[in-house]
């Protein structure tokens, strides 16, 4: 029996291995992919871009408890990027999942604060260094992980 064949009796043997790192490859192939996809929201935001921050972080006198919200893109020009401050935190930070699982809030008319906060691009690029913004999703048509976040009248078009 040679070499080649005694790797593949192996490999037969002990298949969970191989199998197991796969799938650990795989999972970091995919983490990569979503910080690479966050970088580019968080540099180039659109109209309905969701990014989730630390709220107490930019406004000190805000929950400081339920710190972790949305800020959903209302408006992005050139310069500056306006946001909706959404009324629902978490105590830690939450996967985007988590905070659009409860779809249904996202759509009516008192899931965001009345007031809008106004951001340059580069205290946006310095909120993500600096780990305020922790994660950030663009929708696919109206839905992020299959759950609708916003109205089919919002959906950004190039």
């Amino acid at each position: 029996m040679g070499k080649g064949a005694g790797f593949i009796h192996w490999l037969w043997l002990h298949w969970e291995l191989p199998a197991a790192g796969c799938l650990i490859l795989c999972y970091l192939i995919y983490g990569q992919y979503q910080q690479s996809v966050v970088s580019e929201i968080v540099a180039k935001p659109r109209q309905s871009d969701f990014l989730f921050v630390d709220y107490h972080a930019l406004n000190s006198s805000s929950d400081a408890k339920y710190r972790f919200v949305p800020l959903k893109v209302i408006r992005a020009d050139a310069q500056n990027i306006t946001v909706a401050v959404g009324n629902i935190g978490y105590s830690e930070p939450v996967s985007p999942e988590k905070h659009v699982q409860f779809d249904r809030p996202l759509l009516l008319r008192n899931y965001y604060r009345q007031s809008r906060l106004q951001l340059s691009r580069t205290e946006l690029i310095s909120m993500y260094r600096s780990g305020i913004i922790y994660d950030a999703r663009g929708p696919r048509n109206i839905y992020i992980s299959g759950w609708s976040v916003i109205r089919l009248s919002e959906v950004y078009t190039e």
